[in-house]
């Protein structure tokens, strides 16, 4: 898909919408965040995207607490939310 054509499906939805949700992509089963675009000669080459998982999220406490976020059991539900935030 072009970068055009991406912009354009973006502009079409309403500004509160896009100004409080996260950029996903999937790929395969897989999930993933954007949090940034590549560019190589102020081209645009590329979104940079960083796994949805425990490993990747702010909200992973390590020791001595256990994960607070919830998308480990919001993923087997029927929820539209979960508590991951990028670190």
């Amino acid at each position: 898909m072009k970068l055009v054509k991406i912009w354009d499906k973006l502009g079409k939805q309403p500004l509160y919408i896009t100004q409080h949700t996260d950029a996903k992509v999937f790929v395969g089963d897989k999930e993933f965040c954007v949090t940034g675009i590549r560019y190589e000669s102020r081209r645009p080459l590329g979104f940079i995207a960083v796994p949805i998982n425990c490993s990747t999220c702010n909200n992973n406490v390590e020791f001595p607490l256990p994960h607070t976020c919830d998308v480990c059991t919001s993923l087997d539900q029927e929820e539209e939310y979960g508590m991951w935030e990028a670190k």
